[in-house]
């Protein structure tokens, strides 16, 4: 497997930052992070591995809506 590249492990970590935000609700947590995962999923060098990983961090974080 190895270690992903750099631009993969910069978004990740990015997401983790976001996801620890206090003052954002969970759904602008939940948009932000898709945003961000979905950015590094246009990189065509992806590992195939880290791609698998992020759509389905993605697949959870769809599911997360602010409540009105």
């Amino acid at each position: 497997m190895g270690i992903p590249p750099r631009n993969i492990r910069r978004a990740a970590s990015e997401a983790v930052r976001v996801l620890m935000d206090p003052n954002m609700s969970p759904g602008l947590k939940a948009s932000t992070v898709i945003s961000i995962l979905d950015e590094a999923l246009a990189d065509p060098n992806m590992p195939l591995f880290s791609r698998v990983i992020f759509w389905q961090v993605i697949s959870l974080l769809e599911q997360i809506k602010d409540s009105v």
